[in-house]
């Protein structure tokens, strides 16, 4: 009988100490900032109301302290990971492209390639944005650390913080795309 896939998540760049339900520190690198939209707050929004839908839906999954840096959450993760198992790290693009991808690891699986493409079409279906489909993660010239995580490894890039029509369609299903992503996570470990 297969291993069950563990769900692991984190979101990108949101390194924040909360008191009080207010940030009182956040580490220097907040992704990228773009008028009031910073990255790494958004990255947190979406996994904060997509871990409340897991909830909601009894779906176990493990998040990284919020007071890690990549380096500590990819140490995190190593002590308690399975090959089979799930990582995914919620990001927001910039570069002044448009749409949405998902970034996979350089010599992908056929499960990275296959739920790489599908998350990428919900995000894009969602939002009502350009589907940018899957990129591997050679293509971009470096390697990605979230990469090195040894399981199947998923760093979605929900829209451009940088275009202003992929931010007003995201500001429009920002409700219901942490649903359509619970829903997704919740298919890919049954797979």
């Amino acid at each position: 009988m297969p291993k069950t896939r563990r769900l692991k998540l984190s979101a990108g760049h949101s390194v924040t100490i909360m008191e009080n339900n207010r940030p009182i520190a956040k580490q220097p690198d907040r992704g990228v900032i773009v008028g009031t939209h910073v990255e790494g707050d958004l990255n947190n929004r979406v996994l904060s109301l997509v871990s409340l839908q897991l909830i909601y839906w009894g779906v176990p999954y493990t998040k990284d302290p919020k007071e890690n840096v990549l380096s500590d959450s990819i140490a995190f993760f190593r002590k308690i990971i399975e090959p089979q198992d799930i990582a995914i790290e919620i990001h927001f693009n910039s570069g002044g492209g448009n749409g949405t991808e998902v970034i996979i690891p350089a010599n992908p699986s056929k499960y990275e390639r296959k739920w790489g493409e599908i998350m990428s079409a919900t995000i894009a279906e969602t939002l009502q944005i350009r589907d940018r489909g899957v990129k591997c993660e050679k293509t971009l010239g470096r390697r990605l650390g979230w990469m090195r995580i040894p399981c199947e490894n998923f760093l979605p890039e929900i829209c451009f913080l940088d275009n202003p029509e992929n931010m007003k369609q995201y500001n429009i299903y920002k409700t219901s795309l942490p649903i359509r992503l619970a829903k997704l996570f919740r298919q890919m470990k049954e797979d």
